[in-house]
């Protein structure tokens, strides 16, 4: 059974004291190979530990697209869903779910357990053939192709217990999930979007704008390196209609690629004031 993860309240970009904390999800990078999920004592007064292995599969519901580390990023297969197969016949079957009992509703474990070694044989049958044919796809990177082979090869295995599930859909959803995986070769070899958003907005405010010394918001004099002051590149930026969350942008720019980070709220005297500020650096 899968274990989700549901979205909360997001950070409004306030300093209001709520909101300002997010989850890291390289914190559940070990759980990809089966990693332990905590480290506890055994109690019989020896250096003994016990370590659960994770054994669920792990679905993370958010509107907004995870941001984690390449390496954590390469291991989530992301799948978007919009309202757009909306209609009234769903609409119906949206209302009828809720109220029916458990017991008229709720088979699907009772029958997977029964059908466990047909939907396994079916599993490693089909991931023997699409793993290969992803890879031929994705070949810079070879997890990804893993990752989106698996849960195509998963959607296959599902059709043991759904004869509806055809083969012409599962071969829709697999075409579906290779998209998926050559669209998150693109995502890692770019900036996150918020960071390419921030890297424009510093350019056109720190070189661009009339009100602003050429460089203003760069507080070195080192011709290789960009420092900056966040609080002030934040204020600056909302009042030229820039808005950024701000511990969202605090979690994503320590993975920037198009200016790569040195070292994040050190703190140094600025070329323009003489005093010490803390500042993000960051190679030109």
């Amino acid at each position: 059974m899968p274990t989700v993860l549901i979205e909360s309240d997001r950070d409004d970009g306030t300093d209001r004291g709520y909101g300002k904390s997010q989850f890291n999800f390289d914190e559940f990078k070990p759980f990809y190979n089966g990693g332990g999920t905590g480290i506890t004592a055994v109690k019989n007064h020896g250096n003994e530990i016990k370590e659960p292995k994770f054994k669920s599969s792990l679905v993370i519901s958010q509107n907004a697209e995870v941001s984690s580390s390449a390496a954590t990023m390469e291991r989530i297969v992301h799948c978007h869903a919009d309202k757009s197969h909306h209609s009234l016949e769903t609409f119906k079957l949206a209302q009828w779910f809720p109220v029916q009992r458990v017991e008229d509703v709720g088979g699907f474990m009772k029958a997977a357990l029964m059908a466990e070694q047909q939907i396994l044989k079916k599993y490693f049958d089909e991931f023997d053939r699409l793993e290969p044919f992803f890879l031929s796809h994705i070949k810079e990177n070879n997890r990804i192709a893993k990752t989106h082979a698996q849960v195509a090869s998963c959607c296959s295995a599902l059709s043991v217990l759904f004869p509806q599930l055809t083969q012409a859909r599962v071969g829709e959803i697999t075409d579906y999930l290779l998209e998926r995986a050559k669209a998150r070769i693109v995502r890692l070899s770019a900036d996150h979007p918020i960071v390419e958003q921030f890297w424009s907005a510093f350019h056109y405010l720190n070189e661009e704008t009339a009100f602003r010394e050429e460089g203003r918001l760069n507080h070195t004099n080192d011709p290789a390196v960009l420092a900056i002051s966040i609080p002030e590149f934040l204020s600056t930026a909302q009042k030229e209609g820039f808005n950024f969350h701000k511990s969202e942008l605090l979690s994503l720019l320590p993975h920037s690629k198009r200016h790569k980070l040195v070292c994040k709220n050190v703190s140094r005297k600025s070329r323009w004031t003489g005093k010490n500020i803390r500042r993000w650096e960051f190679m030109k």
